[in-house]
C-alpha cells in the first residue's frame, strides 16, 4: 500500500505541473469559446491516472526539469529522487537503536523535500490519505442517496426532444441525475419562459458526457485531495464545463436570448443550497456572477476560431499527456563522464548530511556493486562524527550465491570511490560506511563494512576533496584518479 500511496504522490506532482500550465494558458484563452478550456483538463486527468504515458519529442514535461527527466530510469515523473522511509529498528548488527532509511521513489519536488526533513514517514501518511478519501467518498455517495430518496416522488413531464424529464416540488433548482439513465429534474412550477435555456443545458451535458466526467473527477480528487493544486484544477474545470454548456444555449438560442437568461442563472441561483463537489450537475452552480457576466458579454465565435484553435489545443493536449523522449545513447554518452552523471552530481552538492534527499539522490547516482541490491542507508547526524551508512544485500536475482561470480575486491573499490566521491559533494560528512554481505556466507547475513573517513581520503589523495567538486572539471579530475585505483591495492 505504500508503494501505491508513493506512485500517487508522483503523479500528483507530475500533474501539479500540467495542471500550472493549462491554468497559465486558460488566461490567454479568455475571449476564446469555454470549451477549449475545458477540453485542456484532459491532460490533467491522464497525469492523475497513468504514472507514465507515451513518449514524445512534443513534451512539454521537459519545460519542468529536461536532465532530471533524461537521468531518471523511466520518464514516468519529473523528477525523481531516492527518498526516506524512516522505519525504527531494534538493533542493526551490533549497533543499539538506530533509523533505517528506505529506498522509495519520490518526486524532488520542494514541499516534499521539506516533509522529508520533517520526518515524513510514508507507512503513516498512508492511513491519514486512505481516511480522507474515504471520508470524502462517503460523504458523497450519502448526499447523494438522500437526493435520490429527495426526488424519488418525482413525476415525468413530455417534452419533446429533451428526452427524460421529472419535476418535483421537493427540489429547487434544475439538475441531471442517473448514470446509465441519465434524466433531467425541474423544480415544480417553474416560468415556461426560462425553460428552452435550462433544457438545452441539461442536455447538452448529457450529449458530451458530463454526468459521467464530472464524478471521476471528483474520484480524480479524492486519490489526490492533498494537493491543493488540484482542488483548484477541479473548481477551474467545473467552472469552464458549465460556461461552454451556457455558450452552446447561447449559440443555439441567439444573442437576444443573453439577458433571459442570465435572468435565469440568477433566479435560479438565489437561495440555491451549495452543492457537494462530486454531486449531480446543478443548473445554476460554479461562481455564477462570472457566469452572467460571460452570457451578457456573449459574442457568436468567428468560423475561422476552430481552425486555428483545435490544431494548437490539440498539440497542447498531447504536449502535456506525453512524456519526454529517453536520450540517444549518443547524448547520454555525451552526458556521461566515465559513466558518472558530472553534471547532476555536482548539482545534488550539499552542505549537510542531514539533508535527506539530496544525499539519497547522489547515492543512487552512484554506481551500484555488481550482484548487490540496494537495502537502506541510515544517516548518523546526531553527534561527531557525522556519517552514512549504505547497506547492501546479495540481489535475489543474479546467481550471487557461488562465490566466484562474485569480486569481494571489485565491490570493495567501486564502494571506496563511491565514498571519495560522496565525501567530496557533502560538506560536513566525516565517514562513509558500506555495509556489503561476506562472500563467504552464501546467506549475505554476514556483513563487512568498509569505512572511509574523510581524513583517509585527503591523505591519500593529498589535499580537500571538497575542492575536486567546486567545479565540473576538478570532479572529473577526481573521477579519474578514482578510477585508476588498482584492486590489488585493497
Amino acid at each position: 500500500m505504500t508503494g501505491l500511496f508513493l506512485k500517487i504522490v508522483n503523479m500528483s506532482v507530475t500533474a501539479s505541473y500540467i495542471a500550472a500550465l493549462v491554468i497559465l494558458v486558460r488566461l490567454l484563452l479568455l475571449k476564446a469559446p469555454k470549451a477549449y478550456s475545458y477540453a485542456l483538463w484532459l491532460a490533467v486527468a491522464v497525469r492523475l491516472m497513468l504514472p507514465v504515458s507515451f513518449t514524445s519529442e512534443l513534451s512539454l514535461l521537459r519545460l519542468a526539469d529536461t536532465d532530471a527527466a533524461s537521468a531518471a530510469g523511466y520518464i514516468g515523473t519529473l523528477p525523481k529522487f531516492t527518498a526516506v522511509e524512516k522505519v525504527d529498528l531494534i538493533s542493526v548488527g551490533t549497533e543499539k537503536v538506530g533509523t533505517l532509511i528506505r529506498e522509495s521513489n519520490l518526486p524532488a519536488a520542494g514541499m516534499l523535500d521539506q516533509l522529508v526533513r520533517w520526518q515524513f514517514q510514508p507507512a503513516k501518511a498512508v492511513w491519514i490519505w486512505l481516511f480522507v478519501a474515504a471520508a470524502l467518498l462517503l460523504y458523497s455517495l450519502i448526499s447523494y442517496i438522500r437526493l435520490r430518496i429527495r426526488i424519488r416522488t418525482a413525476t415525468k413531464v413530455r417534452i419533446t426532444g429533451y428526452g427524460r424529464v421529472y419535476e418535483s416540488d421537493r427540489i429547487d433548482t434544475p439538475f441531471v441525475c442517473g448514470f446509465l439513465k441519465p434524466s433531467i429534474y425541474l423544480p415544480s412550477g417553474m416560468d415556461p419562459d426560462q425553460l428552452p435555456g435550462i433544457l438545452e443545458h441539461e442536455r447538452k451535458h448529457i450529449s458530451r458526457g458530463d454526468h459521467w466526467i464530472k464524478p471521476f473527477a471528483f474520484l480524480l480528487l479524492t486519490l489526490h485531495w492533498f494537493n491543493p493544486l488540484m482542488w483548484l484544477s477541479y473548481r477551474l474545470m467545473s467552472r469552464d464545463m458549465e460556461m461552454s454548456c451556457d455558450e452552446s444555449v447561447l449559440r443555439k438560442m441567439g444573442a437576444g436570448a443573453k439577458k433571459r437568461y442570465a435572468s435565469c442563472l440568477l433566479s435560479i441561483s438565489e437561495g440555491k443550497d451549495s452543492q457537494l463537489p462530486g454531486s449531480p450537475l446543478f443548473f445554476g452552480e460554479n461562481d455564477v456572477k462570472s457566469r452572467i457576466k460571460r452570457v451578457l458579454a456573449y459574442r457568436r465565435p468567428s468560423a475561422r476560431m476552430p481552425i486555428l484553435f483545435v490544431p494548437a489545443i490539440v498539440l497542447l493536449i498531447v504536449g502535456c499527456t506525453a512524456d519526454p523522449a529517453p536520450p540517444s545513447a549518443v547524448l547520454q554518452a555525451q552526458r556521461t563522464y566515465l559513466g558518472y552523471e558530472v553534471e547532476s552530481l555536482r548539482e545534488g552538492k550539499t552542505l549537510y548530511v542531514g539533508n535527506f534527499s539530496k544525499v539519497g539522490n547522489l547515492l543512487g547516482q552512484l554506481p551500484q556493486p555488481a550482484g548487490l541490491q540496494w537495502a537502506g542507508m541510515r544517516l548518523e547526524t546526531t553527534d561527531r562524527p557525522y556519517g552514512i551508512i549504505a547497506r547492501y544485500s546479495l540481489d535475489d536475482s543474479a546467481e550471487t550465491g557461488d562465490t566466484e561470480e562474485r569480486s569481494e575486491q571489485a565491490e570493495r573499490v567501486q564502494a571506496y570511490r563511491n565514498s571519495v566521491l560522496l565525501l567530496s559533494l557533502i560538506d560536513n560528512v566525516d565517514r562513509i560506511t558500506y555495509s556489503l554481505p561476506d562472500s563467504d556466507d552464501p546467506s549475505g547475513e554476514q556483513k563487512l563494512d568498509l569505512v572511509v573517513t574523510r581524513e583517509e581520503a585527503e591523505k591519500r589523495l593529498g589535499q580537500d576533496v571538497r575542492r575536486y567538486a567546486e567545479t565540473e572539471e576538478g570532479l572529473k579530475t577526481l573521477i579519474d584518479r578514482l578510477e585508476k585505483t588498482e584492486v590489488d591495492s585493497f
